[in-house]
């Protein structure tokens, strides 16, 4: 399996390059022939030409859309083989297979928002800092969750945790790898990391570092 997603990241890639890492869902599907429709619920399908339908609110929107990513990224599973390659590695029960299909189609979709490169140079610019986290923000123009993991997951072997709350620090969403942070989503932020505008909320007990979004979110990192 382990394989078989490299070769599943491989492929992603090679979409990227041939698109110019356009990170836009409007503009890459239309650069890959795919047809977009309003509907119900999110889902795709092959054809002549291939469809990905969204649910009508995102698709009145025609804002840059994690979901219809996520359903580029099945298309392309399915051009290439690589849906199947993993239901018969699961003996062809598709049933099982997919949990793993879905979890790809997530990892692969934000590295479609957010090319592998562009992590790496904003993690070399900005290091362990809420600033990388509202920078991948900006570049993807999609919500939090996203820029959040690929910042948590951008090494696989480094402990690594990040954040996002409301302006009163109520938690919105958390993600963390090889370690843990003191609160989880649904909790609130204690009061030195609730930050004033410009400038940087610290815990120096847990090592967390937090920053104020535009919009007055806040995004937190554990500093290292």
């Amino acid at each position: 399996m382990r394989e078989l997603h490299h070769y599943a990241h491989n492929q992603i890639r090679a979409v990227q390059r041939k698109a110019k890492y356009e990170n836009n869902f409007w503009k890459l599907a239309t650069l890959l022939d795919f047809h977009i429709a309003p509907g119900d619920h999110a889902f795709c399908a092959l054809g002549d030409p291939p469809l990905i339908v969204l649910n009508s609110y995102d698709f009145a929107r025609k804002r840059n859309s994690f979901a219809g990513m996520h359903e580029i990224v099945h298309l392309l599973f399915k051009q290439r083989g690589i849906e199947q390659a993993v239901i018969d590695a699961f003996d062809g029960d598709r049933a099982s297979a997919i949990p793993i299909l879905e979890s790809w189609c997530n990892q692969f979709a934000a590295v479609l928002l957010l090319p592998d490169h562009v992590v790496e140079d904003t993690l070399e610019r900005h290091g362990d800092a809420p600033e990388a986290i509202i920078a991948l923000h900006q570049h993807a123009q999609v919500g939090l969750g996203v820029p959040l993991r690929r910042y948590v997951f951008a090494n696989s072997d480094k402990p690594a945790a990040a954040f996002a709350a409301t302006h009163k620090g109520y938690v919105l969403d958390a993600a963390r790898q090889y370690t843990r942070v003191p609160f989880t989503k649904g909790m609130f932020l204690p009061d030195d990391l609730i930050p004033a505008p410009g400038q940087h909320g610290v815990s120096e007990e847990s090592s967390i570092i937090t920053a104020i979004l535009p919009d007055g979110r806040i995004v937190g990192v554990l500093a290292w």
